[in-house]
């Protein structure tokens, strides 16, 4: 198990080094980091919000129409990743910069896919 001192300044110092656009603020244990997210290929550009307390992120965009086509937790969070089978022993916590950040985007590409063709592209599991 990681030490939680060690793992909130290395998912701090990851997301300074590889994502210095997210701002971030630290209250104890929790982080939250906030940027809006915009790319060439995207229509919109999209407030994105990270939120972690150790251990399990949560990331939510704002404004977007929720709808029981797009692939979001009951909160409205992003669902990202299934824990049990995207992660394993050695690697508990997801880091924001190499997945969780990666992961967003691509959420929003099938998004926008959906918004065109209404087709989620995205793997699914029931919630």
């Amino acid at each position: 198990m990681t030490n939680i001192f060690i793992d909130i300044f290395l998912q701090k110092h990851f997301m300074q080094e590889y994502h210095p656009y997210f701002k971030g603020v630290q209250v104890g244990w929790y982080l939250e980091y906030r940027a809006i997210l915009k790319d060439k290929d995207w229509k919109n550009s999209y407030e994105t919000a990270i939120c972690y307390l150790y251990e399990t992120p949560k990331c939510y965009i704002k404004d977007i129409t929720y709808n029981e086509e797009i692939h979001v937790y009951p909160d409205n969070s992003l669902c990202l990743f299934e824990p049990d089978v995207d992660f394993n022993n050695q690697m508990r916590t997801p880091s924001l910069a190499f997945h969780i950040v990666p992961w967003i985007y691509r959420w929003i590409d099938y998004y926008e896919y959906w918004l065109v063709k209404s087709d989620w592209l995205g793997k699914s599991i029931q919630h």
